[in-house]
């Protein structure tokens, strides 16, 4: 676990024993998917987002899941803006696989698989990447179906992503 809010604002979470009474806390453990902090619909009774924006968090987001029987938590911020739904989007996809990587190790790829979900990602069809890697399309069927399997990953689209998220391509 790593915190990277601002020190002053930790100290004062912790000093103030904020923990207890924070919505975003109060949201996670009670939930899954991801919020922005303006919709969570707990009251903020203690104001404690309020203090947060004095330190630089005004705006946030919480993503919460269940894996292998825990719960799993992130939240982030930033001062300027509201997330995007496109933003929550993508850290909500990188949390997932952030957490199974936690959870199950990364997994591990042969440089072939992992060169077939390089090409995926650089929008080359089966075709081009097997003339490219000088091989049949059936062996490009073959190495990104085993990427996918190990990932985990619905589909090739999932697979690629999966593997960026976790630096693997």
């Amino acid at each position: 676990m790593e915190n990277t809010f601002p020190k002053a604002w930790r100290r004062k979470y912790s000093n103030d024993a904020l923990l207890i009474r924070d919505p975003v806390v109060l949201w996670f453990t009670a939930q899954t998917g991801a919020v922005r902090w303006s919709e969570i619909g707990d009251p903020d009774r203690h104001g404690v987002l309020e203090r947060a924006g004095r330190y630089g968090l005004k705006y946030g987001a919480v993503f919460s899941t269940e894996y292998d029987r825990k719960r799993h938590f992130m939240t982030v911020s930033r001062s300027d803006r509201e997330l995007s739904d496109a933003e929550i989007q993508n850290l909500e996809q990188r949390f997932s696989v952030w957490t199974r990587c936690v959870m199950d190790g990364i997994p591990h790829l042969t440089e072939t698989e992992i060169e077939v979900l390089r090409a995926a990602s650089a929008g080359k069809d089966q075709a081009e990447s097997a003339v490219e890697q000088d091989v049949s399309v059936s062996t490009i069927k073959q190495r990104q179906s085993r990427a996918r399997e190990k990932l985990n990953a619905k589909n090739l689209t999932e697979a690629v992503h999966f593997a960026t998220a976790a630096r693997l391509i």
